[in-house]
């Protein structure tokens, strides 16, 4: 069994909620303090009024890094289509009770940096030439490489200490 396919078996028991196309899931700027996976249908995903991504696989997460680093939704999630989630309301606890959830999400998060942080880097090597403002690409993958999270009392200025 897959990964997918075990993430989808676990959320089975799990109540499920219908919504509309056009539904509002998480607002851009808002702590919702909960966590959504999609079971059926898809979702959009708007940043400013656009829209960057565009999701129908079973088992998507949204809402995972406001709950894991207390701050608000980065962008607007919505129901593009009549779709089915689970909404998980204690998602620090759930995530303690379901380590296997738990580390597909992590996996999750890696893939989502990974490919952004290859994107940067083809960018950079694209507009390598380029002193303007692209010159500052070299701080933004330094700092999605190296940063440190925020410590408990929420010093965002530590470094790693390996590197």
């Amino acid at each position: 069994m897959d990964d997918l396919s075990k993430l989808l078996s676990q959320l089975d028991g799990l109540p499920r909620t219908s919504l509309s196309a056009g539904e509002t899931i998480f607002e851009q700027g808002t702590h919702s303090g909960f966590l959504v996976f999609l079971i059926e249908g898809s979702v959009e995903v708007v940043k400013d009024g656009m829209i960057v991504d565009h999701e129908s696989r079973p088992g998507s997460v949204y809402g995972e890094l406001s709950i894991l680093l207390d701050n608000p939704h980065m962008a607007e999630v919505r129901s593009a289509t009549d779709s089915v989630i689970v909404k998980v309301e204690n998602p620090l606890d759930f995530f303690v009770e379901h380590p296997e959830i738990t580390l597909q999400v992590c996996r999750t998060i890696a893939e989502r940096l990974t490919a952004a942080t290859r994107y940067l880097v083809d960018v950079r090597r694209q507009f390598s030439k380029d002193e303007g403002h692209l010159a500052m690409m070299d701080k933004i993958l330094t700092t999605l490489i190296h940063r440190n999270p925020k410590s408990v009392a929420g010093d965002r200025t530590a470094t790693r200490s390996d590197h």
